[in-house]
């Protein structure tokens, strides 16, 4: 039998600490020429995600012939890794450009027998609130870093989330796609979320936090949570930081959420009329 390291490549306790997997990186299409600068003239960057990650993500929380969908796609992590895997996938990006250099890369690779293209791989040029083109209970998994609101930028445009001025809004929409996820997730299936918290204009801003409260609202279940080590923080400035007080951040989080299994007749009850799970901060 071959042990749970062995097949996931490392051993997956509560801290990860992951280089890039090379050959994810070339399937992803490592060219900062095409994807990290779509315009190289405002140099707004197209957000990456650690591919080594991913990869532990999805053999963790989903199984071959599953759909894996990811409502801010980014570079197309999850989709082009899960494929390969032999997961169907999905992905949402708002931003037309950066929808249109992940589907000239899928076009690369369908093109590329060295790669596996059973499966599906579905890209929508539009709305994570809406995720419109995926059926209601028909994900087996999502997986996803959402925008960190002023703390990245991201290229403008209609219905860009970045764009809203300011948290309390944001994160009111931000809540409009944990809600649609849970629509389109089937019972008992997970949803993984990488985010940290940040700071603007000096101020802490508990982002994550506020991300668990949303889920929890929505009846989602957390189930763990995971330190990410940052293989890309470098320690320029740090005595900067260090004289306000605080250390720059080498790390995010991935907090695991479950949609609960779906209970029999005798015993359902219909999510509107349900009780809203409490958190610690209702104590407070």
């Amino acid at each position: 039998m071959v042990s749970v390291k062995k097949e996931l490549g490392f051993a997956p306790t509560s801290m990860w600490s992951l280089k890039k997997n090379p050959l994810w990186q070339k399937l992803i299409g490592d060219r900062d020429y095409e994807f990290r600068y779509q315009d190289s003239e405002s140099k707004i960057p197209f957000s990456e995600f650690n591919t080594a990650v991913a990869d532990g993500i999805i053999k963790i929380w989903s199984k071959e012939g599953d759909m894996i969908l990811n409502p801010f796609m980014s570079r197309g992590h999850f989709l082009f890794i899960g494929r390969e895997l032999g997961r169907n996938t999905q992905g949402y990006e708002i931003v037309k450009e950066y929808c249109d250099a992940v589907m000239a890369r899928k076009i690369e690779i369908e093109n590329d027998p060295k790669w596996n293209t059973e499966c599906s791989c579905d890209i929508y040029n539009d709305d994570a609130r809406l995720l419109k083109f995926t059926e209601k209970e028909s994900v087996d998994m999502i997986a996803t870093s959402p925008p960190f609101w002023k703390r990245e930028k991201y290229r403008s445009c209609e219905g860009q989330m970045n764009d809203i001025q300011t948290y309390p809004k944001f994160m009111e929409e931000l809540g409009k796609v944990w809600k649609r996820c849970y629509k389109v997730l089937k019972p008992g299936k997970f949803i993984i979320i990488e985010s940290n918290f940040f700071r603007h204009n000096g101020e802490f801003v508990p982002f994550m936090d506020d991300i668990k409260r949303q889920m929890v609202r929505l009846g989602f279940i957390q189930i763990d949570e995971i330190i990410e080590h940052n293989w890309s923080y470098t320690a320029r400035g740090m005595g900067m930081f260090l004289k306000k007080g605080f250390t720059p951040k080498s790390h995010a989080y991935l907090n695991v959420f479950q949609k609960p299994p779906r209970m029999d007749n005798d015993t359902a009850v219909i999510l509107d009329e349900r009780p809203k799970r409490q958190s610690f901060r209702d104590f407070l």
